[in-house]
């Protein structure tokens, strides 16, 4: 059974500024930064993209500037990913190397799972055609965190560029 860790008492700063996690009984600790409401769970939602080859470019200025995030408060962190094919990659998405689409996947990072669905659902579409440079409907997985660990490296400050 995963372990949910919740605050118990306020985090402090180190002097080299970084938070000091040991100064906290409970941990929710989220890539770095330290989530001060009770009671929230990280939630990692995964989707899954197939574009069509043609059209791949105008995805990806759909998803950089009309997928819009209005209040990125509780956005801890969202990458547009192509999965890599490597010889040590021992999982793969059966479609990888479908020659009738592209496969992108959108990672995000929520501070909890409320919040993402208040921001982003109205962007499913779910009952809707595909959009014209869909190869098929989008899919998508959400996962809830159970263990972590959390490194010392801090996500990216700023958008990419041409991401709004």
């Amino acid at each position: 059974m995963f372990k949910r860790y919740y605050f118990a008492d306020e985090p402090k700063l180190s002097e080299k500024g970084r938070w000091n996690w040991l100064a906290c009984r409970g941990i929710y600790c989220v890539i770095g930064q330290a989530v001060e409401e009770r009671n929230r769970v990280m939630v990692v939602v995964l989707v899954k993209w197939k574009i069509k080859p043609a059209y791949a470019d105008e995805f990806v200025l759909y998803w950089e500037k009309e997928l819009r995030v209005e209040d990125q408060r509780d956005l801890i962190g969202e990458f547009l990913c192509k999965p890599q094919a490597r010889e040590y990659a021992t999982w793969s998405l059966p479609d990888m190397d479908d020659p009738e689409c592209e496969i992108f996947l959108n990672v995000g990072f929520w501070v909890d799972e409320p919040t993402f669905l208040r921001q982003v659902s109205p962007y499913f579409l779910d009952d809707k055609a595909p959009l014209p440079f869909e190869a098929s409907q989008r899919v998508r997985a959400v996962l809830s965190p159970g263990s972590w660990r959390v490194g010392e490296a801090l996500l990216p400050k700023l958008n990419s560029d041409g991401v709004v």
